[in-house]
């Protein structure tokens, strides 16, 4: 038996086994550090790992030590940034279920917690977004007004018959406080 041989193949699977130590370490790291900012979906993780060029199988041994402690779930993720879309920035259903699927939450993740918003749901909050901003353009011709009201919420995802109703809500409310 050749010992020399021997020796080398050891300290190279020694080595070999640092080298992993060191980027399962540096993967762990680099989670932290994304989720300590702000919370992130599974695939953001993912591709923050590739692009830091730790290999894919430490990475997914990382994410999934990660899902079984609770430190990544896909599904508090997207609720979280459903209901802080939604109450903070006004956003419709349809913009929200784009954020999602931009930032790889899976099509199933994201029916559940879509599921419970309905039409009327949308509909109180595009009339409350209507009637805040209508303060803005309420001295403007009503064609104008029309225009740059349902400008303002079709940007953020609501759909022309939402939009419709919230504006007439908004205009009738109007009428009504002037009378």
């Amino acid at each position: 038996m050749d010992w020399g041989v021997a020796a080398e193949s050891s300290i190279e699977v020694s080595a070999a086994a640092v080298d992993a130590n060191q980027l399962a370490e540096k993967a762990r790291s680099i989670c932290l550090r994304k989720l300590a900012r702000t919370p992130k979906s599974v695939h953001e993780i993912r591709s923050a790992l590739i692009e830091q060029e730790i290999p894919l199988e430490i990475a997914e041994s990382v994410i999934e030590r990660y899902l079984e402690v609770g430190l990544l779930d896909d599904e508090a993720f997207a609720l979280a940034l459903a209901n802080t879309r939604m109450r903070v920035k006004g956003l419709a259903k349809s913009a929200v279920r784009r954020e999602l699927i931009k930032r790889g939450v899976a099509e199933s993740v994201i029916d559940r917690v879509l599921g419970g918003i309905t039409t009327e749901d949308e509909l109180v909050e595009a009339i409350a977004l209507t009637e805040r901003r209508f303060r803005q353009v309420a001295k403007l011709d009503r064609a104008v007004r029309y225009r740059r009201l349902s400008g303002f919420l079709a940007r953020k995802g609501y759909s022309s018959s939402v939009i419709s109703a919230a504006i007439r809500q908004a205009e009738a409310s109007a009428v009504n406080l002037q009378s």
